[in-house]
């Protein structure tokens, strides 16, 4: 399919108009976007290919079902996690702590604990309350755990940032899985000479048996940071990592498994979305909003990020991200009438 130049600048016009209007702010399971149009993982040397068995979806128990491009695209990212605690790490390496919130995360919890403590000499979980095994599992695997009531995702975040200690500090949700080549391109990083302050690293969402490694989902936020550099900031519930100083980026990904199935992917829609409609003011333009927002992101998704080149599940990303905008300015419409004195 080829693409005129004039349609080509007018889809990058139109790309820089959404990423400069704060009223666009990324559906739930994105975070921060990313500069890259083009998000794939790399074939062919991008990534070292150690000849290890693959991690199954934490909510399923069992390999994927992939196609055969999936697996050609995702090899040497998805590989099973060498088992390992914080003691055997090399006292020459510089120390890195992880920090996770979590709230009844038993079915994931694990699986991302596991999936750093290779490389993480300290492991912090700030739980808010889980009344399932999530602090069972995570005290079984060496973390330390805080119990704090959940206030918005930013101060919870900055809590357990508050709670570590190493030099370094890694960034998870409870729902992602740090690769095993992404562990050792960190120890590689913060041991070369001149070292960042931060590093993005790219997010591969997986939701319906897909992996999205196209630029649909182009997610590559700030996750890697020295302790002393960088806070927890953004506007709830879309919190992300300030750095003080350079920020690089890192090529191996983290895997996010971020919706157990669709009724889940409703229920963050409707969460996230009560959320951030919180953040906006509501005004005559409400209305509009709610008309022309869904619509943007539907053409976003689907046409600009390419949503087209995933068939069926990037229809699925482009229809559930214009959802989300649609429930957001309905939510603050509401609000806008009940302002309103009934005459």
């Amino acid at each position: 399919m080829t693409i005129s130049p004039d349609i080509s600048a007018l889809l990058v016009a139109l790309r820089e108009r959404k990423e400069d209007d704060p009223h666009l702010d990324p559906p739930p399971g994105q975070g921060e976007g990313s500069e890259s149009p083009s998000l794939r993982l790399e074939r062919g040397g991008a990534l070292p290919r150690e000849p290890e068995p693959t991690i199954p979806p934490p909510d399923q128990g069992h390999q994927a079902e992939q196609s055969g491009a999936e697996q050609t695209s995702l090899r040497g990212a998805t590989r099973k996690v060498r088992k390992a605690s914080p003691e055997y790490i090399s006292a020459e390496l510089p120390s890195v702590s992880l920090i996770v919130i979590t709230r009844d995360e038993e079915a994931v919890i694990g699986q991302c604990l596991a999936s750093a403590r290779t490389f993480c000499r300290e492991l912090v979980v700030v739980d808010s309350g889980s009344t399932d095994r999530t602090v069972e599992i995570a005290r079984s695997m060496g973390a330390m755990v805080v119990a704090h009531e959940f206030t918005d995702y930013v101060r919870q975040k900055q809590i357990a940032l508050d709670h570590a200690s190493s030099e370094w500090v890694l960034l998870l949700d409870a729902d992602e899985q740090a690769t095993y080549e992404l562990g050792r391109e960190i120890e590689r990083a913060i041991c070369s000479a001149h070292p960042a302050d931060g590093y993005r690293i790219r997010r591969v969402l997986y939701h319906l048996r897909h992996y999205y490694t196209r630029a649909i989902y182009p997610d590559r936020p700030v996750r890697l940071f020295r302790r002393t550099n960088g806070y927890i900031g953004g506007i709830d519930p879309h919190d992300k990592v300030v750095v003080n100083g350079r920020v690089e980026q890192l090529r191996a990904p983290i895997l996010h498994f971020s919706y157990r199935d669709i009724a889940a992917h409703v229920d963050t829609i409707n969460r996230f979305s009560t959320r951030s409609a919180a953040q906006v003011r509501p005004s005559p333009l409400t209305v509009v909003r709610m008309f022309t927002h869904p619509l943007w992101y539907f053409f976003n998704f689907y046409v600009l990020r390419g949503g087209f080149l995933e068939g069926a599940p990037g229809f699925y990303a482009a229809t559930t991200a214009a959802f989300y905008a649609f429930v957001k300015y309905a939510k603050v419409y509401e609000r806008r009438l009940s302002m309103v004195r009934p005459h």
